[in-house]
């Protein structure tokens, strides 16, 4: 696992906690994660997930500015408050990836917002259970900068098909039996 690869993730639920996990397992160092949770039962879960695995939970989305890919894992109603609270303060250069099951039209949205923020959006769609294949779940991506989320999250070990070069782009065959 190559150390130089910075990760943080937005969102440190089930998503999120399990993509650290299998990162972590794989060696990756140096990870952060940035939530805000609605509850404080979730709120105690976001920090006790954080102690457990040793990645520290930011206060601020400031916390990921020096990021090379930051994966959004929140659920689908907060989305777009997350692209609005976190994709301006991340490095430019950086990767703002939405794991989010939205409907093409939202997710097009957030890709928008994203934009408008100065910062680039890959659209990634979760291909099963991250609970279960942690960080290795496949994943269809889309956006002009796909290509280089999966080689980014390749060295990662994660498992990136391209779909297209826009958003909420989705083969015919969504079958994942190949990879």
């Amino acid at each position: 696992m190559p150390a130089s690869l910075r990760i943080g993730l937005i969102g440190f639920g089930e998503v999120g906690s399990s993509f650290a996990r299998g990162f972590l397992a794989d060696g990756l160092t140096g990870l952060v994660a940035y939530d805000e949770p609605r509850s404080d039962a979730q709120r105690d879960l976001a920090r006790r997930r954080s102690v457990e695995l040793g990645v520290p939970l930011l206060d601020d989305p400031a916390g990921l500015a020096d990021r090379d890919l930051v994966v959004c894992c929140v659920p689908q109603d907060q989305a777009m408050a997350a692209a609005e609270r976190c994709a301006g303060a991340i490095a430019p250069d950086a990767l703002y990836v939405d794991v989010n099951s939205l409907g093409p039209p939202d997710k097009i949205a957030v890709a928008e917002r994203v934009a408008a923020l100065g910062r680039t959006f890959v659209d990634a769609a979760i291909m099963g259970m991250p609970i279960n294949d942690l960080h290795r779940v496949p994943v269809l991506a889309s956006g002009e900068a796909a290509q280089r989320f999966a080689e980014l999250g390749g060295r990662a070990g994660m498992r990136i098909r391209v779909a297209g070069a826009r958003p909420a782009t989705r083969p015919a065959s969504r079958s994942c039996a190949a990879w």
